[in-house]
């Protein structure tokens, strides 16, 4: 029913690749390949995302280009690559991944990542103690990627949808509703509001 919707076939192959994800970051003026765990990778050669770390930093590729990653294996001969890999959404990841976990920010309002516009939006362009901001980190043991970072009441309603989501799915592999997709059905109006934020996510 659902296999033409992009975002969906896209959410189902990268989440079940989980743990597995690596995003792009700048670093000294150059954008690399970076895992959970802090290990700098490769796209192989002859992977059909070989031209992602190039293409990134040109003006007119860059804002099209995923930032978000899940792969199959690394493999080691010259380098550390990737040959089968799926760009992202990061609300696929947000709402689906296992590996998702919240983390109260310290000092907000110092953090040089945050640029003067997200702490503004935040509340935290100043010190402000009365304002809690998180990161959401995609992790891998104790280490971890910030995906995003928000206030605390987000934080909240993030976990609410993730809990009924997960709720719907388990369900929904027990066989409740018989597999059928009702969009008038419990199920099916979350599901359908799912397959929708998918559908509509944009880094």
């Amino acid at each position: 029913l659902n296999s033409g919707c992009e975002a969906l076939v896209r959410a189902v192959v990268s989440i079940g690749l989980v743990p597995n994800v690596a995003t792009l970051q700048e670093q000294e003026d150059k954008f690399k390949l970076v895992t959970a765990r802090g290990q700098n990778l490769e796209f192989h050669p002859r992977s059909c995302n070989r031209d992602v770390v190039t293409r990134v930093s040109n003006a007119t590729w860059g804002a099209r280009i995923p930032r978000w990653f899940t792969y199959f294996e690394k493999m080691h001969s010259s380098d550390t690559f990737l040959h089968d890999s799926t760009a992202a959404g990061p609300l696929s990841l947000l709402l689906l991944a296992s590996n998702i976990s919240f983390l109260a920010h310290p000092s907000p309002s110092s953090d040089p990542s945050l640029d003067p516009i997200t702490k503004k939006r935040l509340g935290v362009l100043f010190p402000n103690p009365n304002v809690k901001v998180f990161n959401v980190l995609v992790t891998a043991g104790n280490t971890g990627l910030r995906l995003f970072v928000c206030k605390e009441d987000t934080v909240e309603k993030v976990k609410r949808v993730r809990r009924v989501v997960d709720k719907v799915l388990q369900e929904r592999f027990r066989g409740v509703e018989r597999g059928k997709w009702d969009l008038e059905s419990d199920h099916g109006l979350v599901l359908g509001r799912l397959v929708w934020a998918l559908n509509s996510d944009r880094e």
